[in-house]
């Protein structure tokens, strides 16, 4: 009676213990399938399951700890042991679980199989799309025109020299199949944008909501979308390809992208301060900011203060930047300085808003035209041409 009594108690805590992990009651880690023994005048269990039945099928059962077990060892269980417990309240489903038939990671597992067995067969089933993109000529352009921009990858900085000798750097920009992917108006939301679309993704990679925008409009999957906005004679058809020739040597444009995260970051280093002083009285100050506000009047730090905090992660704009050069063959841009971001990150490149309405009349408009030839001899310089020279500054 005494080891059933233990036998008992154990099997109540390894079954909380393995109802946890959502493994067998005590058959995969602990192989706990011995008969215990059972009682005087009572048959004998083919295993420790089979002992402790639930209370359901054996109205005579008592709990311990929580746990069916048999009467037969109720009359020989400490005392306390023997007597029912409140039940237990049902179990809330969480919102994320609703929609599953059971609970715990086998089910989430079985769900996750399904879902993915399911994105295999629609990608297995994914359509080539035909693109017709209807045909878009060259269009005369106004001040206030505005063209869309495109999407890059960074892949790094270099270095070159002009015709002058001066060396300057340079940011490669990829422009990885860009491609119109919507065309938002004001009638239908309120605003004239174009959605460009760059890069391409597997069909087994994405969800098939993400996957049926592109496949309605017969279009492949890509990787990024951005909106950029535009003027209404500078919408574009969807499914029109857009190339490093949008862009002309030697115009300025304006880059955007997540800068790299530098963590939190103190006054000295996020804010360029100076610091205080390093001696002459100063005891473990020498970084710290200082003051941060007033007395009880106005009793509270005003909003913008600088101090120490996240730094960096943040979405930039470089301006103005040069465009040195183009390389049709690669989709290559080359911009003159540095662009926000890690390598191998995505930023957005537009004309820049501070250069001249009227420079927009030597660029293509709406966007350069293959077949145009006019453009094609627009675009056979590469390079952006320094007509003053440098070293005149310092003579």
């Amino acid at each position: 009676d005494r080891q059933a009594r233990l036998d008992v108690a154990s099997f109540g805590m390894l079954r909380r213990g393995c109802g946890r992990l959502g493994a067998p009651l005590g058959k995969r880690w602990f192989g706990y399938t011995q008969a215990l023994e059972p009682a005087a005048g009572s048959a004998p269990a083919a295993s420790l399951r089979d002992s402790v039945t639930c209370a359901s099928s054996q109205p005579e059962a008592v709990h311990v700890h929580g746990n069916p077990c048999p009467s037969q060892y109720s009359s020989s269980l400490p005392h306390g042991l023997g007597s029912s417990p409140q039940p237990r309240p049902p179990r809330q489903p969480s919102h994320t679980a609703r929609s599953l038939p059971q609970y715990g990671h086998r089910a989430w597992a079985s769900t996750f199989a399904q879902i993915r067995r399911r994105r295999l067969e629609f990608a297995d089933n994914y359509p080539v799309p035909e693109l017709k993109v209807e045909a878009v000529g060259p269009r005369t352009p106004t001040e206030n025109s505005k063209r869309t921009g495109l999407i890059a990858v960074k892949c790094g900085m270099t270095c070159t020299w002009t015709e002058w000798g001066e060396r300057i750097p340079l940011t490669v920009l990829w422009v990885n199949e860009n491609q119109v992917t919507q065309v938002k108006t004001t009638e239908k939301e309120g605003y004239t944008a174009l959605q460009i679309g760059a890069g391409e993704r597997k069909a087994k990679s994405v969800v098939e909501a993400y996957a049926g925008q592109f496949l309605k409009q017969g279009l492949p999957i890509k990787r990024r979308l951005h909106e950029f906005r535009v003027t209404d004679d500078a919408i574009l058809p969807v499914g029109m390809e857009l190339s490093v020739r949008h862009f002309v040597p030697g115009q300025k444009l304006d880059v955007t992208g997540i800068s790299v995260g530098k963590g939190f970051a103190g006054v000295m280093k996020r804010w360029g301060f100076k610091g205080q002083k390093a001696s002459h009285g100063n005891t473990k100050a020498h970084r710290k900011g200082g003051s941060t506000g007033q007395c009880q009047d106005p009793g509270k730090v005003f909003k913008g203060k600088k101090m120490a905090g996240n730094m960096g992660n943040k979405q930039v704009t470089m301006q103005s930047l040069l465009l040195y050069r183009i390389d049709p063959e690669h989709n290559l841009l080359f911009v003159k300085g540095h662009v926000p971001g890690n390598t191998g990150g995505f930023v957005y490149v537009s004309d820049a808003i501070r250069e001249e309405r009227a420079r927009i009349f030597e660029r293509p408009f709406p966007t350069y035209m293959s077949d145009d030839e006019n453009m094609v001899n627009t675009f056979r310089e590469t390079v952006a041409k320094m007509e003053v020279d440098p070293f005149l500054a310092y003579n």
